[in-house]
C-alpha cells in the first residue's frame, strides 16, 4: 500500500462515515473507460493579492471543460482572516492543516488530482495550474465517479449516493471515496477584486464561488479495499447540515457537493459532482450571473438589462417558459417579461437573458435594479428565499447645439486596455481609438479627439479590458467631454469597471421653445437667484442638469403654469432644464451668474 508523507498526517484525524451497499439500484456511474477528470484544490485567501486572478484561471479551465474540472476553493493561513466583523469568515477545521499537508506556502497555490509535478511538493503556483491540470485529463483512470444527492428543506438532511465503476486493474491495496460540501455565490470584500472581473461586485465586493465548507464523509475519506476491474460499488452518506457555518448561512440553493476517489492518501483517480435533488422545498432553483446594463442607443431614459440564468433544478418538470419581474432600487416594478426556452432547460444549462426596456426613474444618476423570477411554465414562483440579481444601472445623457465634441482622455500605465468609440443614432461609429502603447511606469497621458456629431442621439462608450477602469493602482486615468470652447458636458473619474456610457444629444439649444403643441419659456437667462418658467400647458416637473450630469428636481406643489426654482445652490456655469408639461417635454438651456 502506498501512502504520500504529505498526507499521512490525515491519518490522526477522523473515521469514515459510508457504507458499501449492498444493493445495485439505479445505475448512473459509467461503465466505459475513461481519462480522469480534474480536481483543483485551491488554497486561497480574501486578503490574498493574486487570490482573484488564482479564480480567473480556475474558472477559465472549468469553462473549457465542462464535466471534467473542478475545483475547490479551500480558505487558509492568516489571509483568510475576515477584514472585519461583519465580513463573512470563509475560514474552517480543516483549512490550514490542508494547505500545511499540501507543502503550500504561498498564496495563491494549488494541488491537481495531488499527483506529484515537481520534486519540490504538491503546491503549484497558479502559472502552472492550466498546463498540469490538462495533462491530468490525458491520463487513463482506472475507476469512474458519479454521484447523487437529496437535500431534505424541512430536516436540513444530506443524503448522498457514490458509485464507482472499476474499468481497469487496480494498482494499490486501498482506495478512498471522498464526498466535499462546497457553496457558491457568497458576497464579501476580497483584495483585489477587479482582477476577477467575472466575480467582482465593485468597491472590492465579490461574489465568491465554489467555496469549501466541510466534509461529508471525514477528511480521509472512506476506505474501499481490494477493488478489482470490473467492481461496483454503491455508498451511502448522510450529514445533517448546520444553519450556519461561523458566520456564513449555510444557504440550501447555493450548495454543491463534489465526490472523488483517490489511492489511498495519494493520487485522484476521477471526481464528479453529485447534483443535488431538493426535498419539500421549491420546484425549481435558478443562479444569476454576469449580470450588466445593454447599450441601448437612445437619449431618453430607456434601459435593458441582460444575465445568464443558470438551472440549478435537479429533476423535476422540464422548463419551458420563465417570467422574470425588474424592480427599481424603490422596489416600484419598472419592467415584466416572459422568455420562452426553445429546448429543454436541463440541469446546470445556462440561457442568456435580455430584458425589454424600461424607464429608469432618474436619468444620470448611478442606480441599481433587481431582477426576480415570477413564473416558472405560467406558473407563479412563490420561492420567498429566493435570490435575485441586483444590477448596478446609469442612463447619462448630455446636450450640445455645437457641431463638435472633444473626448479627452487620460489614459492610466496599462492603455493597452483601453479603447472608446462614438457612434451616431443609426449605428454608424463616427470615431474609434485605442488601444493605446503601455507607460513604462504608473502615471497618465493624455489624448484629445474632436469628433463632428451629426444630429439626434450619440452613443460614447469606453472599455477597460482587464475590467477595473482607468483609476487604480497604475494611474489616476479618467475622461471627459468638452466643447471646443472649453464648455464641460460631463467628467468621470475612471473609475468605471470594465466600461462606460455616455449619451450625447446633439441638436439646436434655446432658451424659448415654441412647437405646435409646446410654448415654454424661461427668464432671466442668465440667471442669479431665481428661475422663473412659463408655459401655455400646466407644468409637471422641471429637471435641472448640470454640465457632470448631476440633476436637480423642481416639482410644482400643484397645477400651474407659471413657475420658479431657486438656483441659489448651482454653481456658475452651463445647465439645462428638463420641463415637464402636460401637453410634452421641453428641454432649454440656461446660464448661472
Amino acid at each position: 500500500m502506498r501512502k504520500n508523507r504529505l498526507y499521512a498526517w490525515l491519518l490522526l484525524l477522523g473515521i469514515g462515515a459510508g457504507i458499501p451497499a449492498a444493493a445495485q439500484t439505479d445505475t448512473i456511474v459509467n461503465k466505459t473507460p475513461q481519462n480522469r477528470a480534474v480536481l483543483l484544490e485551491e488554497y486561497t485567501g480574501v486578503k490574498c493579492s493574486n487570490c482573484p486572478d488564482g479564480h480567473r484561471i480556475s474558472n477559465n479551465l472549468a469553462e473549457k471543460y465542462p464535466d471534467r474540472f473542478y475545483a475547490v476553493n479551500i480558505h487558509a493561513s492568516s489571509f483568510a482572516e475576515p477584514y472585519g466583523s461583519g465580513e463573512p469568515d470563509f475560514r474552517t477545521t480543516y483549512g490550514d492543516a490542508l494547505m500545511q499537508a499540501a507543502g503550500a506556502t504561498t498564496l495563491p497555490s494549488a494541488v491537481i488530482n495531488r499527483h506529484l509535478f515537481q520534486a519540490n511538493g504538491l503546491a503549484l503556483d497558479r502559472l502552472h495550474w492550466e498546463g498540469y491540470a490538462e495533462s491530468c485529463l490525458e491520463m487513463p483512470a482506472y475507476a469512474n465517479i458519479a454521484g447523487k444527492a437529496i437535500f431534505d428543506w424541512q430536516t436540513r438532511e444530506l443524503n448522498v449516493e457514490v458509485q464507482v465503476f472499476f474499468t481497469g486493474s487496480v494498482p494499490v491495496e486501498t482506495n478512498r471515496i471522498h464526498v466535499v460540501l462546497l457553496q457558491n455565490n457568497i458576497i464579501g470584500t476580497q483584495k483585489n477584486a477587479s482582477n476577477n472581473p467575472a466575480q467582482n461586485l465593485g468597491n472590492n465586493l465579490y461574489r465568491h464561488m465554489h467555496v469549501f465548507r466541510d466534509f461529508i464523509t471525514d477528511e480521509r475519506g472512506v476506505e474501499l479495499h481490494g477493488g478489482t476491474e470490473g467492481d461496483f460499488v454503491r455508498c451511502t452518506y448522510s450529514k445533517r447540515l448546520p444553519e450556519r457555518i461561523r458566520n456564513i448561512e449555510l444557504r440550501p440553493d447555493d450548495l454543491s457537493v463534489i465526490v472523488f476517489v483517490s489511492e489511498d492518501y495519494n493520487e485522484v483517480i476521477n471526481v464528479a459532482e453529485a447534483p443535488i435533488q431538493m426535498k419539500n422545498g421549491p420546484g425549481h432553483l435558478f443562479a444569476y450571473r454576469n449580470g450588466f446594463q445593454s447599450s441601448h442607443r437612445s437619449c431618453d431614459n430607456d434601459i435593458r438589462v441582460g444575465f445568464t440564468l443558470e438551472n440549478r433544478t435537479y429533476g423535476g418538470e422540464p422548463i419551458h417558459e420563465i417570467g422574470f419581474r425588474v424592480n427599481t432600487v424603490n422596489e416600484a416594478e419598472a419592467a415584466a417579461f416572459t422568455v420562452n426556452v426553445p429546448d429543454r432547460l436541463g440541469y446546470k444549462d445556462n440561457i442568456d437573458i435580455l430584458s425589454d426596456l424600461f424607464p429608469l426613474p432618474r436619468r444620470n444618476q448611478v442606480d441599481t435594479v433587481t431582477v426576480s423570477i415570477a413564473s416558472v411554465n405560467g406558473k407563479s414562483y412563490d420561492f420567498d428565499q429566493q435570490k435575485t440579481l441586483r444590477i448596478s444601472v446609469a442612463k447619462q445623457v448630455v446636450y450640445t447645439a455645437e457641431p463638435v465634441v472633444e473626448v479627452h482622455l487620460w489614459q492610466d500605465m496599462f492603455g493597452s486596455e483601453t479603447q472608446w468609440m462614438l457612434w451616431n443614432e443609426a449605428g454608424e461609429v463616427l470615431v474609434a481609438e485605442g488601444p493605446y502603447e503601455d507607460l513604462t511606469k504608473i502615471g497618465v497621458k493624455e489624448h484629445i479627439k474632436a469628433v463632428t456629431l451629426h444630429e439626434g442621439c450619440h452613443t460614447f462608450k469606453i472599455t477597460d479590458a482587464k475590467g477595473d477602469g482607468i483609476n487604480n493602482l497604475f494611474g489616476k486615468g479618467h475622461f471627459s467631454l468638452n466643447t471646443p470652447n472649453g464648455t464641460v458636458l460631463t467628467e468621470n473619474d475612471g473609475q468605471f469597471g470594465d466600461s462606460a456610457l455616455v449619451f450625447i444629444r446633439k441638436g439646436a439649444v434655446v432658451n424659448e421653445q415654441h412647437t405646435a403643441d409646446i410654448h415654454i419659456t424661461l427668464f432671466p437667462n442668465p440667471v442669479k437667484d431665481c428661475l422663473h418658467i412659463t408655459s401655455v400647458h400646466e407644468i409637471r416637473e422641471v429637471r435641472i442638469f448640470n454640465p457632470s450630469g448631476k440633476q436637480e428636481r423642481c416639482i410644482p406643489a400643484g397645477g400651474t403654469m407659471d413657475f420658479s426654482c431657486s438656483v441659489n445652490d448651482l454653481k456658475q456655469g452651463f445647465h439645462m432644464a428638463e420641463v415637464v408639461t402636460t401637453a410634452g417635454t421641453a428641454l432649454l438651456k440656461f446660464i448661472v451668474r
